[in-house]
Formats: C-alpha cells, structure tokens, sequence
C-alpha cells in the first residue's frame, strides 16, 4: 500500500512539470553555472532547428517511407531492431550523426549511451547517461563521443570527440527533465551533419509522422529479444508513435534495451525532415521524454550563441540560418513574413541586402568570414557564418 502511494505521487508530480533552469558543468575546470531562463513566445505551439548534411556525409541515406508491415510486434506498428550495416552505409546522412557515448575511466573507454548530433559541436542525450539519478554526481569526468561507430570499430570518415560541458536542466529528474546537451571539443558536425529537434504540441500532427531510431543497444535481455547485444554496434528501427503524454512519447507494445538510453525518436521526411522530438529515458514502451517549449528554446539558445553576435537576450530567437559554413546560399529559418536581411564583411561594411527571402544567394562573395544581421519590428538577430569555396 506504502508503495503503491509513493508511485502514485511519483509519477502525478510528472504531470506538473514547471521550467527549470540550465545548469552548465565545464569538465575541464570543473566549474558549475546556472543559467537563466530563455524569453520565448509561449502561445507557439510548434518549432523545430533545421539538419545539415555534412562535407563527409553529402548523401542521404535512401530510409524506407512505407509504415512497416512486417518484422513488428502484435499490436505495434514499430519494427524490431535491425543492424544498420545491413541496409545502409552508416557514412549516409542521417545514420552519420548517431553517436556512441564512452565514458573515460583509467584511460579505457567504458561503453555508455546513445545520442545523436544537432549543431556542430553539440550532442543531444539523456541526462541519466552521465549522472547518477540519485546523487545527481558525474559516473566520470571525462566523456567521449564517437559518430556511426560500429562493429566495434570507429567510423575511418569521421572523428570522435571529447566532451567539453554538460548541460542539463536543475534537479532534474526522470520524469520530466532527463536531458543532456554535450558540447563538444571538436566541430565533427561539419563533417557528419546534424540533425534538428524541436517540439510540437499537436498530438495529431506527431501521430502522422514516420519516425527512425538509431542506438547501440548493449544488453542480452532474452525476455525481450533474442539478439546477444553488446552496444558495439548500431542498430535502426522506424514506425509510428502511439503513445503520447504531457512528458513523454513512446511506442506501445515495444520494449528498448540498455544502452538505447538518450538515443532520439527522429521524425523523418526523406531529404526534407529529420527532427528529433524526444529522447529515451525508460525502455518500457519506448518512452523518450518528450521535448517542450521551454527544453527547446532553452537548448536551442546554448547553440545558437555559439554562431550569434548581438542579441538581446530580452527576446527569444525568432530566426536561425541553415548550411554554416555555406558556397552558394544561406537558408532563413523563420515563421516571420516580413523581415530585413544585412550581410557584412569583418570591416562592418554592408554588402548585400534583401528583404522578406529566405535563401540568400551568396556565391560571388570572397571566402571568409561575415555577420548576417536579420530584423523585423521586435528583434534583430546577428549570425556569423563562413563562405567557402
């Protein structure tokens, strides 16, 4: 009876989940900082950061549209898992930007989590891969990522990377923060593509979509599936979510494995969407904690403060730039209609100018640096970005 009352009030405070607060841990300095809370437009009902290939992952990756109809369990439409190195390259975008997270212990690689690249140097996971539930405190140190490792063995296209910090949302838990933003020490991104994430308050419109997930299962769990994982190598599995709750999106009728932990539900229409909306905190039912307004907004502004200059930081972003660095053309992400576009050189001076476009043909500037100034009548942005050849 005693027990029963404590899981009650456990999972009933899930569903008065509030904003936290950010906290960033350098794991080189060994410094802590909160941040504090991102301003955003709260009558938004949906937003979503945009993916880029890579220069070492240029090609897409040919995933299957068709909803399953076989390889599932009764009563899911979610398949089992399948070893990706039997369908697809995992050099292919967007199998190039799952990644293995290793912790560092006496010089050894320990095999940890999964997780998957949304920005240059970012890694998107659940909190629960690098903290202890119960303490809060670091499993270690030193934490390294490895993008489509497999097979045991590094991806030859690609490089792995230290983690520099940690961010994750203030007494966390897993109920309805159990996530992790890693900042990387090297910008692989630029080689293996991102993918984006975002949120969406329309249970209907998720319902609809056709998601992939890519993880490295690491347990036998013959109680659940026959194959003897070992979390050296990755494994996909696609379908349709039908499970759907305030903090939480999973799949009925389907069970995760350790190791999955902190791998994406990706919401995929090929070369046109890739967009994680949660990530896996409890195997049973695939239960990835769902991304909300205010987790989005709040790790989208650690991001995008890595590429912007001037912002005030009494506004949220309303606007964002696709292919950094770029040869032909720069992106706008923006659900604003009217709005003003600036290009300067390092100098300040103007170069070009546009108005209420969303692809800025850029092919005729000199390789090099330059700030792109986005304004309507409430905020005005500022981006840096690199033109190549």
């Amino acid at each position: 009876m005693i027990l029963a009352l404590i899981l009650i009030l456990f999972f009933s405070s899930f569903a008065h989940a509030e904003e936290k607060r950010v906290v960033v841990l350098d794991l080189e300095t060994k410094r802590i900082d909160t941040l504090d809370n991102i301003k955003f437009d709260k009558t938004r009902t949906k937003d979503r950061t945009l993916f880029k290939l890579g220069s070492k992952a240029n090609y897409f990756a040919p995933l299957s549209t068709e909803i399953p109809a076989d390889h599932i369990p009764d009563g899911s439409e979610f398949t089992y898992k399948q070893r990706v190195a039997d369908y697809y390259d995992a050099s292919s975008f967007p199998i190039s930007t799952a990644v293995k997270l290793f912790q560092i212990r006496d010089g050894e690689l320990k095999s940890k989590c999964s997780g998957i690249l949304v920005g240059p140097n970012y890694v998107l996971s659940a909190a629960h891969c690098a903290f202890h539930f119960s303490s809060k405190k670091l499993f270690n140190d030193s934490l390294m990522i490895c993008p489509a490792f497999d097979n045991g063995n590094e991806n030859t296209n690609f490089s792995c990377s230290r983690v520099n910090k940690v961010y994750y949302f203030e007494n966390w838990s897993l109920g309805d923060s159990d996530f992790l933003l890693m900042e990387l020490e090297d910008d692989i991104g630029y080689d293996t593509g991102w993918i984006g994430f975002g949120f969406e308050s329309n249970d209907e419109i998720l319902r609809e979509n056709l998601y992939y997930k890519f993880s490295y299962p690491a347990k036998y769990e013959p109680q659940i599936d026959s194959n003897r994982y070992n979390g050296d190598t990755l494994y996909f599995y696609h379908g349709k979510i039908d499970r759907f709750e305030q903090n939480y999106i999973g799949v009925n009728q389907h069970m995760g494995i350790p190791g999955e932990s902190g791998s994406s539900i990706i919401s995929v229409n090929n070369e046109s969407e890739y967009t994680s909306y949660g990530v896996l905190t409890f195997s049973k039912i695939l239960r990835h904690s769902r991304i909300r307004d205010w987790v989005f907004y709040s790790f989208k502004s650690i991001i995008d403060s890595e590429t912007s200059i001037d912002i005030d930081k009494n506004n949220y972003t309303i606007f964002s730039i696709h292919l950094n660095p770029a040869s032909k053309v720069i992106n706008i992400n923006t659900s604003e209609k009217r709005f003003q576009i600036d290009i300067y050189d390092l100098l300040g001076n103007n170069l070009l100018s546009h108005s209420n476009t969303k692809e800025i043909e850029i092919s005729k500037l000199p390789s090099g640096l330059y700030f792109i100034r986005l304004t309507n009548n409430r905020i005005s942005e500022s981006f840096k970005f690199y033109k190549i050849n």
